[in-house]
C-alpha cells in the first residue's frame, strides 16, 4: 500500500434521472493503526447522486480496499475514500460511511462491542426518501 499509486475509479455513463442515489454497502475493508500498527476491520457504504458518470460495484469495493492497504486513522480513510470518488466520478452529491472495529481499542478496554464511525459528505445534500 505504501508503494502502490493511488486507485482510480473508471467512470461509467450513468443513464439514470437526475437527484436519484447509487449506493453500495457493506464494503468490507482491513486497515491498520498507524499509532499502534494494530489492524481494524469495518464495513464502508456510499452514496452518491451521479451527474454524468458512476463507477463499477467491483472498482469502488477495490479502490476502498486498495486505500485501506496504506497504514492511516480510520478518518483519514474515510476522507481519501471520498476524495478518490470526487476526482473520479465528479457527483452532485457523496456520503461515505465508515464503521470499524479497532483491535487497538479493544486491547485497551473498549471492549468487543465498540465499533468508531466516520462520515464524509460532499456536493449537494442527499435527496430524502
Amino acid at each position: 500500500g505504501l508503494r502502490s499509486p493511488e486507485p482510480s475509479i473508471a467512470p461509467l455513463p450513468y443513464h439514470g434521472r437526475p437527484d436519484e442515489i447509487v449506493g453500495m454497502d457493506s464494503i468490507h475493508f482491513y486497515g491498520l493503526c498507524p499509532h499502534h500498527l494494530v489492524p481494524y476491520v469495518g464495513l464502508v457504504s456510499v452514496r452518491i447522486v451521479p451527474r454524468e458518470r458512476v463507477g463499477g460495484a467491483g472498482a469502488l469495493a477495490r479502490a476502498v480496499r486498495e486505500l485501506a492497504l496504506t497504514p492511516r486513522l480510520q478518518e483519514s480513510l474515510t476522507q481519501q475514500i471520498a476524495d478518490t470518488i470526487e476526482r473520479d466520478l465528479a457527483p452532485h452529491g457523496l456520503w461515505v460511511r465508515v464503521v470499524a472495529r479497532h483491535f487497538c481499542m479493544e486491547l485497551k478496554g473498549s471492549g468487543p462491542g465498540a465499533r468508531l464511525v466516520t462520515e464524509a459528505r460532499r456536493g449537494a445534500p442527499l435527496p430524502r426518501g
